[in-house]
């Protein structure tokens, strides 16, 4: 883990440019998850609009329809 008082902005752009310089070598391992950038982007994605749902509001929807929800 890397330790830094400075704000991450100035830390990631300091990595950057010793990644860019060869001081920093890439990565050996990438965690499966990680393998497929797009898959990963994909379900950030999809996480980000499903966290923009009000669920409280979905549930109440289907309560005022009739429907009965289960724990």
């Amino acid at each position: 883990m890397i330790h830094s008082t400075h704000s991450p902005k100035v830390s990631l752009v300091r990595l950057r440019e010793e990644y860019k310089n060869g001081i920093i070598n890439p990565p050996s391992f990438l965690p499966k998850w990680y393998q497929d950038i797009d898959l990963l982007a994909g379900k950030l994605a999809f996480s980000l609009v499903l966290n923009g749902i009000n669920l409280q509001s979905v549930e109440e929807h289907y309560i005022n329809k009739g429907f009965k929800l289960s724990a």
